[in-house]
């Protein structure tokens, strides 16, 4: 049956292991561009990683295309949110040198939190210089050029490519992965316009053709989320599509995996015996899962700069607008058109949701004990190890995001029941 359905059994722990022994990394060109999204620190534990895998990584052409066409973008789009960060940041402070709206703060304490605010806004305003001189002395293409210089595919013919949209249009009217997610793209009459949806296809069709021709195992590392790369299960994602799998196997006759660029560093570090730190892996995820459309659709992945202003969406009188992520003086006002009834609703609806997530974390965790005992529970028998992992981290995000909520919504009942 496995010889028959290889998709459905790609997980087997035992396979994944020799497939890391001898395989082609096959970088996407998001993980590239989000390589401007991270740390300082956490780059460099990629490059550190790239380095030691470095005779073994390989890009398409199209996605060394795709990642220099979106660089600048990237970079652009990065600056952005360093300009709304210090705004932001520069009018929260002025709300707390309006002693007016905090009566019962003492002016010694206040005095240390606004120079917080000078010290914050100052390194961010250096740190937006620093990134600013990407444009025309980008570090990170730098670094990107030499670890893969001489791996990068060949660029197909026009008259391929003309091939290709013709193929693609077929398969994606049958949902064929991957690809058909983006087939609202394009526009135009120009060769480049009209290849618009189809860029996750030409890139899938070049990893095929370098697997062939090399005859060489692949992982896949790619921060795209769609349903047209993962198999899904109530927003949970378990492993590559089985259709891709099945697909590559009957190609090129040898094994195909792939992994989110938070699990591949985690599982890199394992198999090179190198440390990855925790916090790198967590800022890595923490980038990458809002990413739910390709590098052209113009949305913004959760960087660290906006991790730091989402980590207080409600600050005194402040809110974080989600929509231009800017202190909006809106969130207690707003707060206090609900009735205390209403507040109370909402904490009690939350806290049985804390309970459903500390369950369902007990349950994985009573079924990692028996998987090392070699039993599988019927709850979770559709999950290989990484998936329950996976399930695992998601549910811990869950609970985190429950917990904020809970703290706010308290905070909100205080002020109603104060006034």
């Amino acid at each position: 049956m496995k010889n028959a359905f290889p998709g459905h059994f790609a997980n087997d722990p035992a396979d994944l292991q020799r497939l890391w022994d001898d395989c082609l990394f096959v970088m996407d060109a998001n993980v590239l561009l989000n390589l401007y999204r991270y740390s300082d620190t956490t780059r460099d534990e990629f490059f550190s990683i790239f380095e030691q895998l470095k005779d073994r990584l390989w890009i398409s052409h199209q996605v060394g295309k795709e990642y220099l066409k979106n660089r600048l973008k990237v970079i652009s789009d990065q600056a952005k949110l360093y300009d709304a960060a210090i705004e932001g940041l520069r009018d929260l402070k002025a709300s707390f040198e309006n002693s007016n709206q905090h009566p019962f703060v003492s002016p010694a304490v206040l005095g240390d939190c606004i120079r917080s605010f000078d010290h914050i806004v100052g390194e961010l305003e250096a740190n937006k210089a620093r990134h600013g001189l990407k444009v025309n002395e980008d570090d990170v293409k730098a670094r990107v050029s030499q670890i893969f210089d001489g791996r990068v595919g060949e660029p197909y013919s026009s008259d391929r490519l003309e091939e290709i949209i013709k193929l693609g249009e077929t398969r994606y009217e049958n949902k064929v992965p991957p690809g058909f997610k983006d087939a609202g793209k394009g526009g135009g009459k120009a060769l480049e316009d009209r290849l618009g949806p189809y860029g996750d296809y030409i890139g899938w069709l070049q990893l095929l053709d370098k697997a062939k021709g090399s005859n060489k195992n692949v992982i896949y590392v790619t921060g795209d989320h769609k349903e047209d790369w993962w198999l899904k299960l109530s927003g949970k994602t378990i492993g590559p599509l089985p259709e891709l799998i099945d697909e590559f196997v009957s190609v090129v006759s040898k094994q195909f995996y792939m992994y989110l660029p938070d699990r591949f560093l985690e599982r890199a570090g394992e198999f090179l015996d190198q440390k990855v730190s925790p916090q790198a892996v967590d800022e890595v995820r923490e980038a990458n899962k809002e990413v739910s459309d390709s590098i052209d659709s113009g949305s913004i992945p959760p960087g660290p700069l906006n991790r730091i202003l989402n980590a207080h969406r409600t600050i005194g009188f402040w809110h974080l607008s989600p929509e231009t992520n800017d202190f909006e003086k809106t969130a207690i006002e707003s707060g206090r058109t609900l009735s205390p009834a209403a507040l109370k609703s909402r904490l009690n609806s939350f806290r049985v949701s804390l309970k459903e997530c500390d369950a369902l974390l007990e349950r994985i965790n009573n079924e990692r004990s028996c998987r090392l005992v070699d039993e599988v529970s019927t709850d979770f028998q559709g999950l290989d190890n990484e998936a329950l992992k996976d399930l695992y981290d998601a549910t811990k995000q869950d609970r985190m995001i429950i917990q904020k909520l809970i703290a706010d919504h308290r905070f909100l009942l205080s002020m109603t029941v104060e006034n």
